[in-house]
């Protein structure tokens, strides 16, 4: 019956249907992903240095931000107390994964086929696309009954804890030396395997086969923690008076930043960019008062009546111009920059879901409600899309053949988009019922509410205290150099290795069973030039010898990526004492690509595994041990800042254990 109607009337239609929708919300979508779309678009015209070209093709990151606010406000407006947490995970992932796997495993299986064309390329995702659908939607979800599908999914959850014990085990042999020298087909499977679970934060030396996947990990994270941590805080706060509730949302900025600031140094947590966490607070905080005072927003439409209601537009583009210019003037400060954002443009959300005003009148249009719709599929796609245009347009270098190219490959993208939605999301939303704003009379409290944030601010201490103590683990040693380059590039503080054929270091090992050496590595792009791959070489061995004893490499292949932290190599257990030499080069001349290296005093660490045995044996020693990890804690600066980003958290949580008596486990508060 379709097939007479346009993709856009159908969609239009489908719309219409759904009384209970709030189109403004899709259209919202829409303007994000088109943001992240532009923020990939690689042409040697455009000049991102520029105001106007960084607003246009720089948002990105604030694209991102505005999809993680609807869906904390979306999960708190829809699902405002899941009834089970594990149905309401298996939901989320019968939403999520169909597609993701089909795009993982089209970019793995194209990894085998060095050499084809685009169509054929297009042609291989489209017929795993139809593959899919006919597993997912003809065989699963048709003849399997529903405990099976449960099974299915703790079957897949099983998984992803194995891939991550798995990947977590690489780590530790030690990690960049071990995954270096797998076979290529073991390391093939491996990055398959931990990009299609979502565990790549849990290390930092499988390559993402999209960019973009690092935020579907986060929104995967924060849905695991939605029903059994964020649903019952928001309940128990919800009688709580006004005050304590902006207290807590107010206590919760410096306690993201603080995360933020320490997944930096814990496996590749980094990638999950803990500061876009409060976001999905912000959104989750707008949910609940949209269900608790529905009418309040109507209050702010009074403002933006008759033709003050074009500046909520003005509002709305003028923020993204501002957050820009926030991100430019306090580079230094990003991470507070980008959680600070989501005060306004949680704001904007607001005046967005009042329906007389222009803002929402352009959100409801029907193109930008179209591209919502299928704004999953267009973020999963697109840049798959946008690499094979490069290969075939090799970069357009005008305004005219710029305008052509964006234009050409957001069509393609839209048309490759719509037929994986029809083909893999849209059979979800048919098999589901239409949700529908959960008649709650009251929020049920859980009393040990109190305890488990009383937990959480105390792991947070114990994970600094593991964090800044070691780079790798609780049972090892940092000993931090000083003017150990030899190299023509000694006295530099940030040296070049696109400049220096090979940049040497000599150093002296302080202890046994040397193991590991901490880099920073600062990846850097040379401006308009397309984009070709550079691989590092990493070569130790003990000064004086003629052979090195390993010799590592390291692709950088993508402009998002980041080198790892540490380098290991085999195991040296008599090194105490003994100077070796370290040498970095960079091995591809014609690449887009190259690296700065950070020789900062005690930037460059080498780190030595402690014998425990050693310790249990002679407890002077172990007192010592512990001694240095806590003066090595105490001590750093950064660590410190930490801890005083968590004590506004630690603070309120100690408030809410205080008042905890005064609750009683079965009583209910209205709304």
């Amino acid at each position: 019956m379709y097939h007479k109607k346009s993709l856009l009337q159908y969609f239009q239609m489908e719309q219409n249907s759904k009384s209970n929708r709030l189109h403004a919300l899709d259209g919202l979508r829409g303007i994000a992903i088109l943001m992240v779309f532009l923020s990939h678009i690689n042409a040697t015209y455009i000049d991102r240095s520029s105001l106007w070209g960084s607003y246009i093709f720089n948002s990105g990151v604030l694209g991102v931000s505005f999809l993680f606010i609807l869906s904390g406000f979306l999960m708190a407006y829809l699902y405002p107390q899941p009834k089970s947490g594990f149905a309401f995970i298996q939901k989320r992932y019968t939403r999520i994964f169909p597609l993701f796997l089909t795009l993982c495993s089209t970019i793995f299986a194209l990894r085998f086929i060095p050499e084809n064309h685009w169509y054929f390329s297009l042609g291989i995702l489209i017929i795993f696309a139809i593959i899919a659908h006919l597993i997912w939607v003809h065989g699963i979800q048709r003849f399997v009954k529903n405990k099976f599908t449960k099974i299915l999914f703790f079957a897949f959850i099983t998984f992803q804890i194995v891939v991550g014990i798995y990947y977590l085990w690489v780590m530790h042999h030690p990690a960049v030396y071990y995954y270096q020298q797998m076979p290529l087909t073991t390391r093939f499977l491996t990055d398959w395997f931990v990009n299609a679970t979502l565990t790549l934060p849990i290390g930092k030396y499988v390559t993402p086969l999209d960019p973009v996947y690092w935020s579907l990990a986060a929104e995967v994270l924060f849905y695991l923690l939605y029903p059994f941590i964020c649903a019952p805080i928001i309940a128990y706060m919800s009688p709580k008076k006004r005050i304590s509730k902006i207290i807590l949302l107010v206590c919760l900025l410096p306690l993201f930043v603080g995360l933020a600031i320490l997944a930096q140094h814990v496996l590749n947590l980094s990638l999950l960019r803990f500061q876009l966490f409060y976001y999905f607070v912000t959104g989750m905080t707008l949910g609940y008062l949209y269900r608790k005072y529905p009418n309040a927003l109507l209050k702010i439409g009074k403002v933006f009546t008759g033709k003050m209601s074009y500046l909520t537009i003005v509002l709305f583009f003028g923020c993204i111009l501002f957050a820009q210019l926030l991100e430019t003037a306090f580079a230094g400060q990003i991470i507070w920059v980008q959680a600070f954002l989501a005060l306004p443009f949680t704001f904007l959300l607001a005046i967005a879901l009042i329906n007389k005003t222009a803002l929402a009148e352009l959100f409801r249009s029907k193109i930008l409600v179209f591209i919502g719709t299928i704004s999953y599929s267009i973020y999963l796609s697109h840049m798959f899309i946008l690499d094979l245009a490069i290969d075939i347009t090799r970069q357009p270098h005008s305004a005219l053949t710029t305008t052509l190219y964006i234009l050409a490959t957001l069509a393609i993208t839209i048309s490759i988009s719509s037929i994986l939605y029809f083909l893999l999301e849209k059979p979800y939303f048919i098999r589901k019922q239409i949700e529908k704003k959960v008649k709650l009379a009251s929020y049920v409290q859980n009393p040990y509410v109190p305890m488990m944030v009383g937990g959480i601010g105390l792991g947070f201490l114990i994970v600094t205290f593991m964090v800044y103590q070691s780079n790798i683990n609780f049972f090892t040693l940092n000993e931090p150099y000083k003017n150990i380059i030899t190299s023509s590039a000694g006295e530099n503080q940030l040296i070049s290795l696109q400049q220096h054929s090979a940049v040497t270091m000599l150093l002296t090992a302080k202890y046994n069973n040397f193991g590991v050496l901490s880099l920073n590595l600062i990846h850097k792009t040379i401006p308009k030039k397309k984009f070709i791959q550079q691989r590092i070489e990493f070569r130790i061995k003990e000064k004086g010898a003629d052979q090195w004893l390993s010799t590592s490499r390291y692709t950088i292949s993508s402009k998002s990526e980041t080198l790892p932290v540490s380098y290991g190599f085999p195991l040296i257990p008599n090194s105490i004492g003994k100077t070796y030499v370290v040498s970095l080069k960079q091995e591809v001349a014609s690449s887009s690509e190259y690296v700065l290296l950070d020789a900062k005093d005690n930037t460059i660490k080498g780190v030595f595994f402690v014998d425990k045995k050693m310790l249990i044996k002679d407890p002077q020693k172990l007192f010592a041990f512990i001694e240095n990890k806590l003066t090595t804690v105490i001590d750093n600066p950064e660590a410190q800042e930490v801890v005083q980003l968590s004590l506004p958290f630690i603070l309120f949580t100690l408030y809410l254990l205080i008042t905890n008596k005064h609750l009683f486990v079965n009583k209910k508060y209205h709304l």
